[in-house]
């Protein structure tokens, strides 16, 4: 890839998403929620801000705003698995890729519960506390950030 002065101002276009009015981190969007979190982050790549707002609207309605990964874990598990909880629970059947035959994100979703559920992790304190500050930096990255990336079309670490 050759680096333009475009592809840099693409670059620090996409970075000022995850900033604030002041320059700083944006808060965690759903503080209380870590099966909220999971979504907004396996949802928001390469999607549309209204097709995330709208999953994440379908399981407040059914779940409540207070769900932790074990919850949404069981969510999928009682709907009959992801492509059934993908259909009718978040009423989503996006792929992660557009590769024919990709599987559906619904489908990492329910990998990265079992992910948090192997480090005991259920709350969005539990998961902050796991991965200290720095989560997804080089070969240093802890154990969790590791099992993240290692989930399909999340290598990258961006979510």
């Amino acid at each position: 890839m050759e680096i333009t002065t475009s592809s840099i101002r693409e670059l620090a276009w996409s970075c000022e998403e995850f900033l604030d009015d002041r320059g700083e981190p944006r808060s965690i969007s759903y503080p209380g929620s870590l099966a909220l979190c999971i979504l907004d982050a396996l949802y928001s790549t390469g999607s549309h801000p209204t097709a995330v707002d709208n999953v994440t609207d379908r399981y407040i309605e059914r779940h409540g705003e207070s769900d932790g990964a074990k919850s949404l874990r069981y969510s999928i598990a009682e709907a009959g698995g992801p492509e059934v909880w993908a259909r009718e629970v978040i009423c989503n059947v996006k792929p992660v890729n557009v590769q024919p035959g990709a599987m559906l994100r619904a489908e990492v979703v329910d990998r990265a519960t079992r992910v948090m559920a192997d480090h005991g992790i259920d709350t969005v304190e539990q998961l902050l506390a796991a991965v200290g500050e720095e989560p997804c930096i080089g070969p240093q990255a802890n154990v969790v950030a590791k099992a993240w990336k290692a989930l399909p079309s999340q290598r990258s670490g961006f979510s």
